[in-house]
């Protein structure tokens, strides 16, 4: 399931319930309206029927499909609802009207509204007049019959029906539209940011450091995608360090070959050159080019090994100088040994206790 998905269903199911509840409080408010305009003018034929012309009262009745009523109080009242009728007027006689709804052989809903028709003047004066007697020995005040009139609530079940039926329709066009609104404000919203950031994402684990999302937003996709840019930032400025550190490691590896090089051909030529130069020492050739070019461990074997050049060209020299004497005759001539160190010393020593 999608995120969009996650949060468009959701919204539609609180939309749903909202117009669902809003429809049904409608429609019920409706059909409470309906029910007492039919409440009022079933009541209200009641009442007046007593007042008027009877005959009238029911052709009216039922030029509007209803039924009307003339109950005489006397007489064997196997109506439950009229026995009911008498005993609300009986308990009440301030009572005007009576109204009940009760379902008939067929299941539907029948409302009944009676009301009591008590003796008066006019009661007699008008009944006198069309030759009707039908109040026998009662007096006047006593209750002598009930006007009714009931009809069928199905014609209202009907057009509550067929209110709900618009409602529905209505309400599910509604929601089609709102479906469509919603949808395309969730994708503006947060589709079309979270697939730049999906784009970016992938773009950036590909290897493209140079990515960048454009969200002006401030909601939480905004905070987000500036998340994403500032990792990514920093992600292009480790890659930038760590390709720095490489040439530097680079380098310095290419210097540590350099002098690695150089060390060797220095090591090479100077061990050369040193062999060299004992070879013309050791045939006798004392004018050796001896000096250090560096101060280093080879640098000391130079330095030593003209040390000994030098200490045998002393003790040459003292050597001469006593073959000379000797040539001169002069023979007390000797060497000074003082000047000399370890075997150098006992060598001159020695010559000078041989001219002894």
């Amino acid at each position: 399931m999608g995120i969009k998905t996650k949060i468009i269903a959701p919204l539609m199911t609180l939309v749903i319930v909202v117009i669902a509840v809003v429809a049904w409080q409608v429609i019920d408010q409706q059909s409470a309206q309906m029910e007492a305009q039919y409440h009022d003018q079933l009541t209200t034929l009641a009442v007046t029927s007593r007042m008027m012309i009877h005959s009238a009262a029911e052709e009216y009745a039922h030029a509007n499909a209803m039924t009307f009523y003339r109950v005489p109080t006397e007489g064997d009242q196997g109506d439950t609802v009229v026995r009911t009728a008498l005993q609300h007027f009986a308990n009440d006689p301030k009572a005007v009207e009576y109204d009940i709804i009760t379902e008939d052989t067929s299941g539907s809903r029948v409302m009944y509204a009676y009301s009591p028709a008590y003796i008066s003047d006019e009661c007699v004066t008008c009944h006198e007049a069309y030759g009707i007697d039908v109040f026998g020995e009662k007096k006047s005040g006593e209750l002598a019959a009930l006007f009714g009139i009931s009809a069928s609530l199905k014609p209202l079940e009907e057009k509550e029906a067929a209110m709900l039926r618009n409602v529905v329709g209505a309400s599910a066009a509604m929601l089609a539209v709102l479906f469509v609104v919603i949808s395309t404000a969730v994708t503006r919203i947060i589709g079309v940011p979270l697939n730049r950031l999906k784009q970016a994402t992938d773009a950036l684990s590909g290897g493209d450091l140079t990515v960048h999302v454009d969200v002006a937003s401030k909601d939480e996709i905004g905070s987000v995608a500036t998340s994403f840019n500032a990792m990514a930032e920093n992600v292009r400025k480790l890659m930038e360090q760590v390709q720095q550190e490489k040439l530097g490691v680079e380098r310095k590896v290419e210097e540590a070959v350099r002098e690695a090089d150089q060390q060797r051909g220095y090591l090479s030529a100077n061990v050369k050159r040193l062999v060299g130069e004992i070879g013309r020492i050791s045939e006798g050739d004392l004018n050796v080019d001896l000096h250090a070019e560096r101060n280093d461990d080879i640098g000391q074997v130079f330095n030593a090994l003209q040390i000994v050049v030098k200490n045998i060209h002393a003790m040459m020299e003292e050597i001469a100088l006593l073959s000379k004497a000797a040539v001169e005759g002069k023979l007390s001539t000797r060497a000074d040994a003082s000047k000399h160190h370890g075997d150098y010393r006992k060598i001159v020593q020695g010559v000078n206790d041989t001219l002894d």
